[in-house]
Order: C-alpha cells, then sequence, then structure tokens
C-alpha cells in the first residue's frame, strides 16, 4: 500500500526508476552491451517474421507501448541529464523501417493525456483500464492509415 501511494508522486517514482540499473538503461542512450544484444536479437527477430509476412504478402506491424517512465518523462517531468525517454522506441522504429515493417509508438498517444501517469499502475507499471483502450486506440488507428485492402498482423512489445 505504502508503495502505491509513494509512486503516486512523478519526483519520487521517476527517482526510483532510474536506479533501477539495467531495467531502466534503455533510457540512458548509448544503450548499455545489454541493452544493444537486445535490439540485436529484436532486429534477428523482426527479419525473420518480416521475411515471412513479405513472402506471403501480408504487412507487419509492430507495436510499441512504453513504460510509465518513458510517458511520464515525455509528458513535462524534468528530464534528467543522460535520460532519452524517447531511445529505445526510435531505435526499435530503426529495425522496423530496415525490415520495411509498419510501426506504431503508442506513446505519443498515450502521453498527450492530461496526467498521464495515471493510465498505469503504479506498483507493476502495466496501462491501467483506462491506459490499454487509449493504446489500443491508437494501434486501430494506425491500422486505418496502413495500405487498404491488405490483412494486417501486429507484433506486441511491452
Amino acid at each position: 500500500m505504502a508503495q502505491h501511494f509513494l509512486f503516486r508522486s512523478a519526483s519520487v517514482y521517476l527517482t526510483l526508476y532510474l536506479r533501477y540499473g539495467d531495467k531502466a538503461d534503455f533510457l540512458r542512450p548509448p544503450f548499455s552491451a545489454r541493452w544493444r544484444e537486445r535490439l540485436q536479437i529484436l532486429d534477428r527477430l523482426i527479419g525473420g517474421l518480416a521475411d515471412k509476412t513479405l513472402r506471403a504478402g501480408v504487412p507487419l506491424m509492430l507495436a510499441f507501448v512504453p513504460q510509465m517512465a518513458q510517458v511520464m518523462l515525455m509528458a513535462g517531468n524534468p528530464v534528467p541529464p543522460g535520460i532519452d525517454p524517447s531511445a529505445l522506441q526510435a531505435a526499435i522504429a530503426a529495425i522496423a523501417t530496415r525490415h520495411g515493417v509498419l510501426f506504431a509508438d503508442t506513446s505519443v498517444a498515450l502521453r498527450e493525456k492530461r496526467m498521464p501517469e495515471r493510465l498505469f499502475y503504479e506498483v507493476d507499471g502495466h496501462r491501467s483500464g483506462e491506459g490499454q483502450p487509449v493504446a489500443a486506440a491508437y494501434i486501430g488507428q494506425s491500422y486505418a492509415n496502413a495500405p487498404r485492402g491488405l490483412l494486417r498482423l501486429s507484433c506486441w512489445l511491452s
């Protein structure tokens, strides 16, 4: 219960989150060796999926759903030196582009909401009942903007 109330304060939550070490290192470009390795694995996986869907004549969409800390930093909370809340999705978007995969960054929609941290559960950082529909609507909008008449698939990362 105490953690829940402590994490409702953006300054407390962000201060603690940024101390999580490897878990939060995706916010610190250039990426650590472990995060570069993870992105290389993702690159290979997306490349393989893209090859399969291309052969099938079906586009692939990768949907990025950010962590609560990223959205809080994008929505106007002070960003500490060396922190870039958009670094991970920029790296993933580059992977998607390299493989001809559509990309939807739901943080665009989540960060525009008033008090976007309320779109997440404080303790585990998952989207709440209010946050999940915002992300889903953005993905749906991205589908609507994709080429018409084609089956659309989605690969989720969270």
